[in-house]
């Protein structure tokens, strides 16, 4: 969503209740980096961004 929005981490974490501020960058960076089965839905929600 940061590729997308100027939404802060701060919001995105409140949001979507994922701790910290810090922790929306570290769970992304992982997310990316390490795969998973989270990262098959990373190019849908990019996807749905766009729209």
């Amino acid at each position: 969503m940061k590729l997308k929005t100027q939404a802060s981490n701060r919001w995105l974490c409140e949001q979507l209740h994922m701790g910290t501020p810090v922790a929306v960058s570290q769970l992304v960076g992982l997310l990316r980096r390490q795969g998973g089965p989270a990262a098959k839905l990373l190019p849908e929600l990019t996807e749905i961004l766009k729209t």
